[in-house]
């Protein structure tokens, strides 16, 4: 299932919930959660 809410993408499937965030306009926050681990990725424009 794939949910907007403002400037967040959240995807939840089974067992793994992903939400994506434009923080600023050059910047972007991947956070994955797998089974109570959470990954977190920033992406920054050059």
């Amino acid at each position: 299932m794939v949910m907007r809410e403002g400037n967040k993408l959240k995807v939840s499937l089974k067992g793994i919930e992903s939400v994506t965030e434009l923080a600023d306009p050059n910047t972007i926050v991947n956070t994955m959660t797998v089974a109570g681990i959470a990954y977190k990725r920033i992406s920054k424009r050059i």
